[in-house]
């Protein structure tokens, strides 16, 4: 009992009843049907179709032979007397009279239309060499090629009976153990043949007997090809498992059409022209219309009106009057191009939901509340996995079969077909800005006028975006940048040493050994014995001057010599080594730390210089008798005392040696530091400095 129906927006009628919910299509009948049962009410397998020089249609099947009668628009059976008994395969008009027939067994028969008799063509068993005969093809010259399951063979009706194997290679590549499957000549008389290994171009010479034929393999066509169709330069084939395959013959340019792209299976059968630009195929899966300028495919099953879905031979009829004839397993389907419908559709096309896994949080994240009339950025996290999107097309008559195809632009820019799904997955999504672009066809394969498109936005883990990587470059370059400037430094410190002890070796030891090789030279002039032996002493003092000299310069350039306690340990053994000798008493003390105390290289050096200046003064200038130093430390700095009972003192500082106090005055100043010159019962010297290593 029906309780309510209503029509939807695309013109289905849903059917409310006690029993259940139906659902009714309301369409036109575009497709005739013909023999969709035998007499034992089982399929018929249709095997091939022709129409002869009157515009009679004949077709077989696996026994019998059928004709079409135009008045009650039905296939009648002919009861044709079969004495060949064996299984008919393809039939070939032969005259006007009589039609050859392939066979399973036998070779080939001959069919005459007046007596209804099928008999061998061959009275004295001059068969083909292999008798299953699966094609037969009449060129320009009467000459008949016979497609057989090993080979090609071929008959010259004008010379009777004459059979000739064809024995030709190419690439060791022979045509005679291939199935033959389809055979078709162009308009120069060449022949083209689909076998189970692929596709041979014949050029035939037909001024010789036997025929000269060169035969070529085409490369790279390895599929098993079950029909050719010509077209100028280009062969069309329908292969086993490839689709629908295109050839160029002038490029050799091979492009391939596949479920992927549309079609609905990828093993192909017959092949016809349509009216414009279009082929229609027919397939394991249905019949599809391929538009060759857009490259679109449409598809038709047996819910569409075909004879069944499954056509699995080769047998097809372009009438005269542009009718399209398909056999397939279920009898022969018929229609007129012209009357199909190729618009588009206009259903809504969805988006539905959108679920990633998060693999950091363990978590699956779904977004099923989704506003289509305004579809929001989707904003998927860095550490997305599984990424799924799902649509939905508002065509819910066999809505199982509505086919998807997508591009995600950033990631890919070709379309790329979901096949039977409305899921879209990406195991991993990288960062960055896309667009998803989604079309729809119905199970026919009509386009969906309305797409879809929706923004996605994939975050970037913080360490890979751009303010991350521009502080790390900074900070790099800041880092090479102090890391060069150290390098710079270094070198420049490297060549204040070297002018500093080039400078020491000419100031110190540059004098002395001047005089060294000056009192040398008194020594080679006539001087009496008393004055060589002054010379001696001056040029022996003056070595011991230069090795001590030289001594203090390799001590100050030593950078272990760094420390307080190092330098106390040299003032002290200079002090003993010079003023011992003259009867000075000595008083040193030093400074005692816990830890010890380091000293920039320079100031040190300038240090022991000051000091060892104030000691050669007290020595040259000074009538003391007792000498004190000391080292003591005041907050960070270091303060050097040096003292004596003199009672010479003078306010003239150019009186001292020369220049002694402005030398250590201008030491003082490289060290940053103070020094002071008083009269306290003696000569003071007090040098203050900062101990902290610079």
């Amino acid at each position: 009992m029906i309780n309510t129906f209503f029509v939807d927006n695309s013109g289905l009628l849903w059917v409310g009843t006690t029993s259940g919910l139906y659902k009714l299509k309301n369409r036109k009948f575009l497709f005739k049907k013909y023999l969709l049962t035998n007499d034992i009410n089982k399929a018929t397998k249709i095997r091939s179709i022709l129409q002869d020089y009157k515009g009679d249609i004949y077709t077989i099947n696996q026994k019998t032979l059928f004709k079409y009668d135009s008045t009650t628009k039905q296939f009648n059976n002919l009861n044709w007397i079969n004495n060949t008994k064996s299984t008919p395969y393809e039939i070939k008009e032969y005259n006007t009279t009589n039609f050859l027939v392939g066979l399973q067994g036998e070779g080939i028969g001959i069919y005459n239309k007046n007596t209804n008799i099928l008999k061998p063509f061959f009275a004295d068993n001059k068969n083909p060499y292999t008798n299953n005969v699966l094609k037969i093809c009449k060129d320009q010259q009467n000459i008949l090629w016979l497609g057989t399951s090993n080979g090609l063979d071929y008959y010259n009706k004008n010379k009777d009976n004459l059979v000739k194997k064809l024995n030709s290679k190419l690439n060791e590549d022979d045509i005679n153990k291939d199935v033959i499957f389809d055979i078709k000549i162009d308009v120069n008389n060449q022949l083209w043949v689909g076998t189970n290994s692929g596709l041979y171009h014949l050029k035939v010479d037909y001024s010789t007997l036997p025929l000269t034929i060169k035969i070529t393999k085409i490369k790279n066509i390895l599929y098993k090809i079950h029909s050719i169709l010509i077209n100028n330069n280009t062969l069309w084939l329908t292969t086993q498992f490839n689709g629908l395959v295109k050839y160029n013959i002038n490029n050799q340019k091979i492009t391939d059409f596949n479920e992927s792209l549309g079609l609905s299976s990828n093993t192909t059968f017959s092949l016809l022209p349509g009216i414009k630009n279009e082929l229609w195929i027919s397939t394991l899966n249905g019949l599809s219309r391929f538009d060759t300028i857009s490259e679109q495919f449409l598809n038709f099953y047996d819910y569409d009106g075909i004879s069944g879905n499954d056509f699995r031979s080769s047998s097809q009829l372009k009438t005269r009057k542009g009718e399209l004839l398909f056999g397939g397993q279920s009898g022969i389907t018929s229609f007129s191009p012209s009357e199909i419908e190729i618009d588009t559709t206009n259903f809504n096309l969805n988006l539905i939901n959108v679920s990633w896994y998060n693999h950091l949080k363990n978590t699956t994240f779904n977004n099923n509340k989704i506003n289509n009339y305004k579809l929001p950025k989707i904003t998927i996290p860095y550490n997305n996995a599984f990424v799924k999107f799902q649509f939905a097309l508002t065509n819910y008559f066999m809505p199982q079969n509505n086919n998807f195809k997508y591009r995600l632009n950033g990631l890919h820019s070709d379309w790329r077909v979901l096949k039977e799904t409305n899921e879209l997955s990406f195991t991993y999504i990288p960062p960055g800005n896309y667009i998803l672009e989604v079309m729809a066809t119905t199970p026919s394969g009509k386009s969906n006028k309305k797409t879809l498109t929706q923004s996605i936005t994939v975050l970037q883990v913080y360490y890979k975006k751009w303010w991350f990587l521009t502080t790390l470059a900074t900070l790099l370059g800041l880092i090479l940048f102090f890391i060069r400037k150290y390098e710079l430094d270094h070198i420049n410190k490297m060549e204040q040493l070297r002018l500093r002890i080039s400078r020491d070796l000419h100031d110190e030891l540059g004098s002395l050994l001047t005089g060294i090789a000056m009192k040398s030279d008194l020594l080679l002039e006539k001087v009496d014995l008393k004055s060589k032996k002054e010379i001696f002493k001056e040029i022996s003092t003056n070595c011991r001057k230069s090795v001590d000299t030289l001594s203090d310069i390799v001590w100050a350039i030593d950078s272990k010599n760094n420390s307080l306690q190092n330098l106390s340990d040299r003032m002290e053994s200079f002090l003993f080594q010079f003023l011992s000798s003259e009867n000075i008493k000595i008083t040193f003390k030093p400074l005692i730390t816990i830890k010890p105390i380091q000293l920039n290289q320079d100031y040190r050096q300038h240090v022991f210089l000051i000091f060892k200046e104030a000691i050669t003064n007290i020595m040259k200038h000074s009538n003391a008798t007792q000498v004190f130093v000391s080292l003591t430390k005041d907050k960070n700095n270091i303060i050097l005392t040096i003292k004596d009972n003199g009672t010479v003192f003078t306010k003239n500082e150019r009186s001292l040696d020369g220049n002694g106090i402005i030398n250590m005055k201008l030491r003082t100043k490289k060290i940053k530091g103070n020094i002071q010159f008083y009269n306290d019962n003696g000569f003071v010297i007090e040098l203050l400095f900062r101990y902290l290593k610079q």
